[in-house]
């Protein structure tokens, strides 16, 4: 191989995990160098141009490219030129991931192999794309497998959305997120998964995450159900507190019996403190403590993670968070936990439960170590306030 045909692999170069993963499909030399390139636009020399003069020099190249990462800070007509001369060359292309310049996306959209996709990533923080061009481009997508769109929705009303065909889609990966970040969007919200959601074979998902308004929940919560397959699903509420829909999510979980990752969680666009005493006036501890029970109860003996951003307050509520993990210690697949719990120093935060292995060098004992970050307005980021044992001589340190 000439020297030169990888002398600008540097420019372009995926990272060395997707070389790993590469390497792993049992690829080689220029196979490996070039099955995966991400091609960044903030580098001095415009890697988009010198991709393309390297594709020119060593054409065969292009058809090693398998999945494209295109990342580039404007919208010119030379980018434009390049990306359509890209795409154009490397026509063996089965995954592309597009985070931003949607607009480009539109107007090379007819270049893009999308028969031969088999997974598409589109958009990122406050993209906005039209929906009615991506529910066309969904229509000619009938081998795609994973599908991860972060949009901000656009100002049309709803009602102009454009439904185009409604072709069944067996993805096995689904990740949704709009990027609005204000409830007057919820509505928009809700008619953008309609059209999503009504193109998906639930029975196909294996891995599926949501972000979604509080107004929306039970719509798509009575989606999710139909999903029985699912192995892996997040569930996000924008603005919301997911204790608040406890029942709600319990009920959907009765449906989903084969999950290895269940991730319950809250997103918040507009900082704001949670009271902790409003479970207490809203709830009752008696109520919420049932309410935790029934979910503890609930979840599918699959279960590897759990990450569950539910208020368990001291007193009862917490004993079951304890009794949860004490009957996980043995014969479980369960290695990690996290939920909302309360500690002396600041009141309601993030508890992360790691379950150790059994080893010589702990008599054999299998243990759950916590430990907690909190985040205290610092720009630093959050901060580890140490770790202590289930139960065990520091516990009381921490723990109210």
């Amino acid at each position: 191989m000439p020297r030169s045909a990888t002398s600008c692999q540097a420019s372009f170069y995926a990272t060395s995990s997707d070389a790993s993963s590469a390497r792993r499909e049992g690829l080689t030399g220029q196979e490996l160098a070039f099955y995966r390139p991400t091609l960044r636009g903030y580098y001095r020399k415009d890697p988009l141009a010198l991709f393309v003069k390297h594709l020119e020099r060593f054409p065969h190249l292009a058809k090693l490219v398998r999945d494209l990462r295109l990342t580039f800070s404007t919208d010119t007509p030379a980018n434009a030129d390049a990306v359509r001369s890209i795409l154009q060359r490397c026509d063996r292309v089965t995954r592309i991931q597009w985070p931003s310049n949607l607009d480009l996306l539109t107007a090379e959209l007819n270049v893009l192999p999308l028969a031969k996709l088999t997974d598409l990533r589109i958009g990122g923080s406050k993209q906005e794309w039209e929906i009615s061009v991506l529910l066309q481009a969904l229509t000619q997508c009938a081998r795609l497998r994973s599908l991860s769109l972060s949009l901000a929705l656009p100002a049309d009303s709803p009602s102009s959305f454009n439904a185009a065909g409604s072709q069944s889609l067996s993805l096995e990966t689904l990740r949704l997120q709009t990027d609005n970040g204000l409830d007057s969007d919820a509505s928009s919200e809700a008619v953008f998964y309609q059209h999503i959601l009504r193109r998906v074979r639930p029975e196909a998902l294996t891995t599926l995450s949501i972000t979604l308004h509080l107004s929306n929940y039970d719509t798509l919560s009575c989606w999710v159900q139909r999903c029985t397959n699912l192995q892996d699903l997040e569930f996000c509420l924008v603005e919301a507190d997911p204790t608040d829909r406890l029942v709600e999510l319990t009920s959907m979980l009765s449906h989903l019996m084969r999950l290895e990752t269940l991730k319950l969680t809250r997103e918040v666009r507009e900082w704001a403190s949670w009271d902790e005493d409003d479970y207490r006036r809203t709830w009752g501890l008696d109520e919420l403590a049932a309410a935790l029970s029934n979910f503890f109860n609930t979840l599918p003996p699959t279960l590897v993670e759990l990450v569950a951003e539910i208020w368990a307050p001291a007193g009862e509520c917490y004993n079951l968070v304890k009794t949860f993990l004490r009957s996980h210690l043995h014969d479980s697949s369960l290695e990690a936990v996290t939920f909302d719990a309360e500690v002396k120093k600041f009141g309601r935060v993030q508890l992360e439960a790691t379950r150790s292995h059994e080893s010589a060098e702990d008599s054999g004992e299998a243990k759950w170590c916590l430990s907690y970050k909190h985040w205290e307005g610092c720009s630093c980021g959050d901060w580890d306030y140490g770790s202590w044992e289930l139960e065990g001589p520091d516990a009381a340190e921490y723990e109210v």
